[in-house]
């Protein structure tokens, strides 16, 4: 059984580790953003771009091609409903997004990193948490996006909106602990680098990205609903577009279910850790 002073150590360890290598976490990501944009003639420009091009190409697809609708809704029809309903398509996929740069990212960060475990005393911990970083980054040029064809749609700039940083925070923390254990398996199976991308495309059609919750068959509902990215996304979308607010009890609860991850993922990297070296 653990004492109070090892209890409050556990629960400082991560907070501690974030907090003391923040330095040196912000110059890992300007590396890599600067890597990925490095020689390309729009630069950082990219960010704002490829969502305004995601946002067209999915406004194309679904409002031209497939007429869809967004559930008992009828058909968009206009130019102002078209793009009121390609914004909420958009919600979720900017969610999504940061889940996916987590997921192809974390479970070979500290396989495609070897030197620093065998040759350096390095903060490994910071690893997982760089892809999760700069996922946000991409997150908030694409809501930079979304608030600018705000003002062409239907949807109304509200005081909901100021509730946003509040459901990000628990999603970052969520992301940060499945980065975490991600990463800490990818060292040991190294199968997870075949697998992650086929769990991250049925993810993105089990998660209501591209539908409504409400047509599913009612039978189906409770499963889709037991997925986390679920409450994210229909709660983005209720707070940004549709002016409603889950109760303060389902704040709690996915407050509470975020720090769990994070402490479990955190309490399984430095479990594995041990064994990195010798694995590598």
């Amino acid at each position: 059984m653990l004492s109070p002073a090892s209890f409050l150590g556990f629960l400082s360890s991560p907070w501690h580790s974030l907090w003391h290598h923040r330095r040196l976490l912000i110059q890992l990501c300007k590396r890599d953003l600067t890597a990925r944009y490095k020689s390309s003639v729009l630069g950082l420009f990219w960010s704002l771009l490829l969502p305004l091009l995601m946002l067209a190409i999915y406004a194309f697809v679904f409002g031209e091609i497939f007429k869809s609708r967004w559930g008992d809704a009828p058909a968009p029809s206009s130019i102002s409903e078209k793009l009121n309903f390609s914004l909420i398509l958009y919600v979720g996929l900017i969610v999504f997004n940061w889940l996916a740069e987590c997921l192809s990212k974390s479970p070979t960060i500290i396989l495609n990193h070897a030197s620093y475990v065998k040759r350096v005393v390095f903060p490994l911990e910071i690893l997982p948490v760089v892809p999760i970083v700069i996922g946000a980054f991409h997150f908030l040029m694409s809501f930079v996006v979304f608030v600018i064809f705000t003002s062409f749609s239907p949807i109304e700039i509200t005081t909901y909106w100021l509730l946003v940083p509040l459901l990000l925070v628990p999603y970052l923390l969520c992301l940060i602990g499945i980065a975490w254990i991600l990463c800490s398996l990818g060292v040991y199976f190294r199968d997870m680098e075949q697998m992650i991308p086929a769990l991250t495309s049925a993810l993105m059609f089990l998660s209501p990205v591209f539908y409504a919750v409400q047509v599913l068959p009612v039978a189906f509902r409770p499963w889709l609903m037991a997925n986390p990215l679920t409450f994210i996304i229909e709660t983005l979308r209720n707070l940004l577009i549709w002016q409603k607010c889950p109760p303060a009890t389902t704040w709690i609860c996915f407050y509470f279910l975020a720090l769990v991850l994070f402490y479990v993922g955190h309490a399984c990297f430095k479990k594995l850790k041990r064994g990195f070296a010798d694995v590598l």
